[in-house]
């Protein structure tokens, strides 16, 4: 799946420089085609939540995240990608 990750980052950031104006449709386009590849691999009976983060980073970027779920470490999984480019 961190293929596939990679495969839609590059598609959609590539070498862009960061515009705030187009964060919203790159989001957008990320999180469908995520969700396309996951599709694509029949995980109809899973929940699934996609959550998209696009920052612009530099020396003095500071950001802290938080989110909650239930979690069953037994059963349930998740995969985190970090996409960086050169721009």
């Amino acid at each position: 799946m961190e293929e596939r990750l990679e495969n839609v980052l590059r598609k959609h950031l590539g070498d862009q420089l960061y515009n705030e104006a187009q964060v919203p449709d790159w989001m957008n386009g990320i999180i469908r085609d995520i969700g396309t590849e996951l599709k694509e691999m029949d995980l109809s009976r899973y929940k699934v939540i996609i959550s998209v983060n696009i920052l612009r980073c530099t020396e003095s970027t500071n950001i802290t995240t938080d989110s909650q779920c239930f979690w069953d470490h037994e059963t349930d999984r998740m995969i985190s990608y970090t996409f960086r480019n050169v721009s």
